[in-house]
C-alpha cells in the first residue's frame, strides 16, 4: 500500500476512534515510560568503551587484581610536616575518611604506609610510617629527609620540598558482599588462592554503580569541606570527584535544557497558531513520546552522560516540527471552509510523504553515531533515531485524535495571525530571487566563502578534556591544577608485565628491567603532560636491600636471584599492606604505576604510545606487557573520537544522500539537495576552528545531528518547487517563488524555533554543551539561508542545461508528487 493510502487511512481511522488511539499510545506510552524508574547516570571513563571492547576488558581485569586505578587526592599542605601536632591531624583526617567513607577500599598516607628496617641479627621491621612521630615535639629532621627522598613515598604520599602530604583513597572495585572472599584474608596464604570457580565468579561481578560511586565522593567532599572549615589548608582532586561533578552537571542540564526547549516551543507554536490547542497538542505528542524513548533508554540499561543528556531536548525541539507543518496545513483548510475531518485528512494527504521522508532523514542523521567506536556516541545515535521515528508515528496517530477530542475553532481573528507573514515572505521571495536571476553571482560567493574557511577549518583539533568543560573557578579545577602543581599525581597511568610463571618476577634481571623502565618514563618530557613519579616492587626491594646491606638506597639491587627471594620472605612476614596493590599472589605479575599531571587527552596519546613502545623493548622476553589505567582510557577515547566522527560523518552522507535519491529516484537531486548541506557543516567547522573550539565528545555530534535536520528543510523547499514545475507548468522563477510563498514561514518558523532553542544551550554548566548549542543554531540559520539563496541557483544552473528538473520526476505519477508536496 502507498502512503497515499494508507497514510490518509490511518489518519482518518485514528480520527473516527479517537478514543482507543489514545489508549494504545498511552498504554504503549505508559509500558515504555516504567523505565524511567531504571534511569541512571554514569559520566566515567569506562562509560565510553562497548562491553567487548579491549581497553575496557583489560581496565576490567586489572581492577580486579590490583584494586581500583581512579582514586581520589586528598592534599594537605603544612609548613610543620615534622610536627607532632601535624601527625595528629592527619591521622583524624586519615581515620575519619575510614570510618565515614562509604563503599571504601583504605586510604593509605604517611599514617599507615608501610616503613622498612633493618633490626639486629639480620631482620627487617616492617611497620606504620607514621609510628616513626613522637608523641609531642617533632621528627627529627634527618629522619624526615629519608622519608622525603624515598623512592617510596617522595611525590606519592609527600611532595620533595615536604610541604604537601597526600591521602590517597580508594573506592572498592565491587560491592564488598559481592567481591571474592579471599581478598579479606592473608595475601600470601596458600589456602586463599582463588579457584578457577571463585576468579569467574569475581569477574561476572558489577562495578560500583554511579550512585555508589557518587556517595563515595560526596563523603570525601563532605570531610575535606569540614576540615576546612577548622583552618586546615586541604584540597581534593581525582577520577570519581570529577565523575561527580559531571553527574551533578548532567541533573541540572537535562531539567534546564528540557525546561527552556519546552518554553521554547509553547511560544513557538502559540506565536505561530494563536490558540491554546495548537499548542498543547503538539507539546503532549512529543512528551509521550520523549517519555517512551527515555523509558526504553531505562529498560534495556543505557545511562545518562555527557553526551546523551542532550537527548531529550533535542527530541523535543526536533520532535515538534512533524506537528508544526500538518497543523500549518490542517489550519489552512479549516480557513477555507473545509470540514475538520477533511482538512486533516488533506493535510496528511499533501504533506504526509514529506513529513515521513523529513522524519527518515533526520533518523539518518542520528543513525550515523551507531557506527561510532565510543559507546555513548553509539547509543546516542540510535535512540535519538528511535525517538524520531516514534514521534512521527505518535504525530501520525495522535494528532487526528486530539483534534477530534478537542476540536478548535478558527476565529475571525486567525487572519490576523498572517500579517506578520506577507512580510517576511516577501523578503525571502526576493533573496530567492537571487538565487534564480544570479546563479553563477552566488556559487562564486559561496565559493570565496569554501576558499576563506580553509584557515579555519586547518584550525579546528580534537580535545578530551573535561575538565577544562567547567568554569575556572569550579573547586575541583582549581584544586586539581594546584595539586599536579606540587606533585604530578591525579592520573595514573598503568603497565602490568605477566611473566606468565610463579616467581617470574624475582628475578635480577626482572628487576633490572624494572628500574629500567621506570627511570625511562621518569625521563619523559612531552611538554603538554607534566611527568611525575613510577612506582613498582622494585622501590620495595631498594628499601630493602638498602636496609639490609647498610648501602644507600637505589644504588644497586640483589645480585642473585636467591637473594631476592629471602630478602622477600622477610618482607612478607613482617605483614606490609601495599604489596597487594603491586603484584600478584603467586608473584607473576608486576605492576609499574606512573603518575601523571591531568592534560588534555590528545596530549596524552603520544606519551601512551611511548611508553608502551618502551615498555615491549625492555621487556621482550621477560614477559607480556598490557598498558591500561586512566590514561590508557582516555588516550584510547581521543582516538576513538577521532575514529567517530570520520565514519559517522561518511555514513551520514551516503545514508541521506541515498534516502533523497529514492525519494527523488534522482541521482542528481539527491546530490544538489545534499552538497549545500555538507558545505554549510564545513562552514560550521571553520566557524569552530576561527573561534578556537574544539571537536569534543560533544561538538563531534554536530554534523550528523545538523545534517540531519537542515535537509529537512531542503526536502520541502525541492518538493515545493518539483511540484510547481511538474504540474503546473511555471517557470523555474515563478515556481521558486509560488513555493516559497506557501512553505517558507514554516520553514522560517521551524529554523527557528530549532535556532532558539539550541542557543539555550549557553544555560549548561558545561562548556562543550554551550559551544554545542551555539554552532547548532548558527549551522541551522546558514542552512535556511543556503536554502533561500544558494539551492535556488544550483537549480538554475541546471535548468539552463537541460529540461531535467522538469522531468527528473519521470518515474513519479502526478498522484506521487501531490502527496510529497508542502
Amino acid at each position: 500500500m502507498k502512503p497515499k493510502s494508507w497514510m490518509p487511512n490511518v489518519a482518518g481511522w485514528t480520527f473516527d476512534h479517537p478514543l482507543v488511539s489514545l489508549l494504545i499510545v498511552l498504554g504503549l506510552s505508559l509500558v515504555l515510560g516504567v523505565g524511567l524508574l531504571r534511569l541512571e547516570m554514569d559520566s566515567s571513563n569506562e562509560s565510553l568503551f562497548q562491553t567487548g571492547d579491549p581497553t575496557l576488558q583489560a581496565y576490567q581485569s586489572f581492577q580486579r587484581e590490583f584494586g581500583r586505578n581512579d582514586v581520589v587526592v586528598v592534599a594537605v599542605t603544612t609548613d610543620e610536616p615534622r610536627a607532632a601536632a601535624f601527625l595528629g591531624q592527619l591521622q583524624q583526617l586519615h581515620r575519619d575518611l575510614e570510618d565515614r567513607v562509604p563503599w571504601l577500599d583504605d586510604v593509605t598516607s604517611l599514617v599507615n604506609a608501610d616503613w622498612m628496617a633493618a633490626q639486629e641479627g639480620d631482620g627487617l621491621s616492617v611497620g606504620d610510617l607514621g609510628d616513626l612521630w613522637p608523641d609531642e615535639g617533632s621528627l627529627e629532621q634527618a629522619r624526615w629527609n629519608e622519608i622525603v627522598t624515598s623512592s617510596l613515598y617522595r611525590d606519592t604520599l609527600v611532595s620533595s620540598d615536604g610541604t604537601m602530604v597526600l591521602l590517597v583513597v580508594r573506592a572498592v572495585a565491587q560491592a564488598p558482599d559481592e567481591v571474592n572472599q579471599t581478598n579479606q584474608h592473608d595475601f600470601f596464604s596458600a589456602e586463599t588462592q582463588p579457584t578457577a570457580q571463585a576468579r569467574n565468579a569475581a569477574d561476572e561481578q558489577p562495578r560500583l554503580s554511579s550512585t555508589q560511586l557518587n556517595e563515595f565522593a560526596s563523603t570525601i567532599q563532605d570531610v575535606v569541606a569540614e576540615y576546612e572549615a577548622q583552618g586546615m589548608q586541604v584540597r581534593a582532586a581525582g577520577g570519581p570527584l570529577l565523575d561527580k561533578l559531571h553527574h551533578d552537571a548532567i541533573h541540572h542540564d537535562v531539567a534546564v535544557l528540557m525546561s527552556a526547549a519546552l518554553f521554547t516551543i509553547i511560544l513557538a507554536l502559540y506565536v505561530l497558531f494563536r490558540r491554546i490547542t495548537a499548542v498543547v497538542i503538539p507539546v503532549a505528542v512529543i512528551t509521550l513520546a520523549l517519555a517512551s524513548t527515555l523509558g526504553l533508554m531505562g529498560w534495556i540499561g543505557i545511562p545518562f552522560t555527557p553526551v546523551t543528556q542532550a537527548l531529550p531536548a533535542l527530541l523535543l525541539m526536533a520532535g515538534v516540527l512533524d506537528a508544526v507543518h500538518l497543523f500549518g496545513l490542517f489550519y489552512v483548510e479549516r480557513r477555507k471552509g473545509i470540514d475538520t475531518r477533511s482538512a486533516i485528512l488533506s493535510a496528511v494527504t499533501h504533506s504526509g510523504m514529506a513529513v515521513l521522508f523529513t522524519s527518515l532523514t533526520t533518523a539518518a542523521g542520528f543513525l550515523a553515531f551507531t557506527v561510532a567506536r565510543m559507546k555513548p556516541i553509539a547509543d546516542f545515535g540510535w535512540l535519538a533515531a528511535f525517538g524520531i521515528m516514534i514521534v512521527f508515528v505518535y504525530t501520525l496517530v495522535l494528532l487526528p485524535a486530539f483534534i477530534r477530542i478537542i476540536p478548535g475553532r478558527v476565529a475571525a481573528s486567525d487572519n490576523a495571525t498572517h500579517t506578520l507573514w506577507p512580510r517576511l515572505t516577501e523578503k525571502m521571495m526576493k533573496l530567492s530571487a537571487i538565487g534564480v536571476r544570479h546563479p553563477l553571482k552566488v556559487l562564486m560567493v559561496v565559493a570565496v566563502l569554501i576558499v576563506g574557511a580553509i584557515p579555519g577549518v586547518m584550525k579546528v583539533e580534537f580535545s578530551y578534556d573535561v575538565l577544562n568543560w567547567f568554569p575556572e573557578d569550579t573547586p575541583i579545577r582549581v584544586d586539581t591544577l594546584a595539586i599536579d602543581e606540587k606533585i604530578q599525581a591525579t592520573v595514573p597511568l598503568e603497565v602490568v608485565v605477566d611473566t606468565g610463571q610463579e616467581d617470574g618476577i624475582l628475578t635480577p634481571e626482572f628487576m633490572t628491567a624494572l628500574r629500567e623502565f621506570q627511570n625511562y618514563s621518569e625521563s619523559l618530557d612531552p611538554g603538554a603532560v607534566k611527568v611525575g613519579r613510577a612506582t613498582s616492587i622494585v622501590d620495595v626491594l631498594e628499601r630493602i636491600h638498602s636496609q639490609l646491606t647498610n648501602v644507600p638506597p637505589g644504588s644497586v639491587l640483589p645480585e642473585s636471584q636467591n637473594l631476592i627471594h629471602q630478602e622477600m620472605l622477610l618482607y612478607e612476614s613482617g605483614g606490609p599492606r601495599e604489596i597487594t596493590r603491586l603484584v600478584d599472589r603467586d608473584y607473576s605479575k608486576a605492576r609499574i604505576t606512573l603518575r601523571l599531571a591531568y592534560a588534555d587527552g590528545r596530549d596524552m596519546v603520544p606519551l601512551r604510545q611511548a611508553v608502551e613502545d618502551r615498555a615491549q623493548e625492555i621487556f621482550s622476553g621477560l614477559g607480556e606487557v598490557t598498558v591500561t589505567g586512566t590514561v590508557d582510557l582516555v588516550a584510547t577515547g581521543t582516538i576513538d573520537l577521532i575514529a567517530s566522527m570520520t565514519d559517522s560523518y561518511l555514513f551520514a552522507a551516503i545514508s541521506i544522500s541515498f534516502m533523497l535519491i529514492i525519494l527523488w529516484k534522482s541521482i542528481k537531486l539527491g546530490v544538489l539537495a545534499i552538497i549545500p548541506n555538507f558545505i554549510v557543516i564545513y562552514l560550521a567547522l571553520a566557524a569552530m576552528g576561527y573561534a578556537g573550539m574544539d571537536i569534543n565528545l560533544i561538538t563531534v555530534l554536530l554534523g550528523g545531528i545538523a545534517l540531519g535536520l537542515v535537509v529537512d528543510d531542503t526536502v520541502h523547499l525541492i518538493n515545493g518547487i518539483q511540484y510547481k514545475l511538474r504540474r503546473s507548468g511555471h517557470s523555474l522563477e515563478r515556481a521558486v517563488r509560488e513555493t516559497i510563498r506557501v512553505i517558507a514561514p514554516l520553514l522560517l518558523i521551524t529554523s527557528v524555533v530549532l535556532a532558539g532553542g539550541f542557543s539555550l544551550f549557553s544555560l549548561s554548566m558545561m562548556s562543550a554543551l554551550q559551544s554545542f548549542g551555539i554552532l547548532l543554531a548558527f549551522t541551522i540559520l546558514l542552512a535556511f539561508l543556503f536554502d533561500l539563496i544558494v539551492i535556488p541557483a544550483i537549480m538554475a544552473i541546471f535548468a539552463a542545461r537541460s529540461n531535467e528538473l522538469a522531468t527528473q520526476a519521470d518515474g513519479l505519477t502526478r498522484d506521487d508528487i501531490d502527496q510529497q508536496v508542502k
